[in-house]
């Protein structure tokens, strides 16, 4: 088993300045699942208090080109879990001592034990931080490796994520939905999420051409109209076939959501959050190509006391994907509190549940972490879980999007309203 690799610049800030931050709100622990492609940061039950998250990676983004190396007898894949705190403080202290290098290894340390009753090796991940007057190596412990089944059970979990009927943008309303959860604290520690879809198409002829395109049987094409493999949607890759080992999990791309222009593999992608492009990038111009969406869709939070209510309606969002939409239903209450009854007694077009508060307040918190292009908000099929993804833009083009880098939410669901 062999792992190593030096740390791209975007990485880090990749890294540091987003996703890790963002997994220690929610847990000390974290699983990471490095495989042939990417690199996944998996939190899970056993890690948080419900919520499970995924962030993935492109290894050709985090690491630098040809530095990356990773072999083992399970499809040269290797996991392990460790405290996110450890990784944090390594990240910022090679940025705090000025490194201009920092790279990472696994290695198996020996340690003797008391009482002259032999040796006992441990697993770690030395970093080495190098530059022109630094170069300091940090041990940092992490558990086992994952035994084949543990793999296992990590690429089925990814591999059973699904879209949800219908999304709503609620990345412009972020700073809004912050307040307004500050408010609600004292209130109560969960809140009514509800949220209905209507049907009123925006985008160009063009942008209507795409989204059926996407949704199309005989494949997707991307917005520069080159053929591209059917994508089943997030989850939905062919099966695998299993040996002793899986196989690693598909890209991501792969299981992107359809509805939402992809990027040419060539192009490289980089969190618009993390700074300018490098000077010696060149500048790329494509055609812009508005993603295909309906405009209306409506949500609601509401908390509720023994003395009092306190809620929020957001109406006129971006609903995803458009044809979900164009079936949709719209509530015609003439307040709020008229039309959220309408969205509790409908049968179709809209759902409600109810979700731990603080989940919420550290989700939106995230997108200030991260700043995607647009927080998408869903309920499952069964109103299991609220789904949160985040997408991230190509910063090269106004048409496509990142497909490399992605991060996602389940938020648990304490009961339907």
């Amino acid at each position: 088993m062999k792992f190593k690799a030096a740390f791209s610049v975007r990485g880090l800030k990749i890294l540091e300045k987003g996703f890790i931050p963002t997994l220690e709100k929610f847990g000390k622990t974290c699983q990471v699942l490095l495989g042939p492609e990417d690199i996944h940061f998996i939190q899970t039950g056993i890690n948080t208090d419900g919520v499970h998250i995924t962030a993935r990676i492109a290894q050709d983004i985090l690491f630098h080109e040809d530095s990356y190396l990773i072999k083992s007898r399970c499809n040269d894949m290797i996991a392990f879990n460790f405290e996110v705190s450890n990784l944090l403080r390594v990240l910022r202290g090679a940025a705090v001592n000025g490194a201009d290098l920092l790279e990472l290894k696994l290695a198996v340390k020996t340690f003797p034990m008391s009482g002259n009753s032999g040796s006992s090796s441990l697993p770690f991940l030395t970093f080495t931080s190098r530059g022109e007057s630094v170069s300091i190596v940090n041990d940092m412990p992490i558990s086992q490796p994952y035994k084949a089944d543990e793999i296992e059970q990590l690429v089925q979990g990814l591999d059973s994520e699904t879209l949800c009927p219908f999304y709503v943008d609620i990345q412009p309303e972020v700073p809004r939905l912050q307040s307004v959860l500050d408010k609600m604290k004292g209130l109560g520690d969960s809140v009514l999420l509800a949220v209905s879809k209507v049907a009123q198409l925006r985008g160009t002829a063009r942008a209507r051409a795409l989204a059926a395109s996407l949704h199309s049987p005989a494949g997707q094409r991307d917005v520069s109209g080159g053929p591209r493999p059917p994508i089943d949607g997030l989850g939905n890759r062919r099966p695998y076939e299993l040996l002793s080992c899986p196989a690693p999990p598909a890209r991501l791309g792969d299981r992107f959501p359809p509805f939402l222009p992809r990027r040419p593999p060539s192009h490289v992608v980089l969190l618009p959050a993390h700074g300018p492009l490098p000077p010696s990038e060149p500048s790329r111009h494509r055609e812009e190509c508005p993603i295909p969406a309906a405009q209306g869709g409506d949500l609601h939070i509401q908390v509720q006391h023994e003395q009092a209510e306190l809620g929020v309606e957001l109406r006129g969002l971006a609903v995803l994907p458009a044809d979900q939409a164009s079936r949709g239903w719209r509530p015609s209450g003439a307040s709020a509190d008229e039309r959220l009854r309408e969205i509790l007694s409908a049968e179709e077009g809209a759902a409600s549940v109810e979700v731990q508060l603080k989940h919420v307040a550290k989700s939106l918190q995230v997108s200030q972490l991260t700043q995607p292009h647009q927080l998408l908000c869903g309920f499952a099929e069964n109103n299991g879980h609220v789904h949160l993804m985040f997408v991230y833009r190509d910063p090269f083009s106004n048409a496509a999007y990142d497909d490399r880098v992605s991060l996602s939410y389940k938020l648990p669901v304490r009961s339907e309203w």
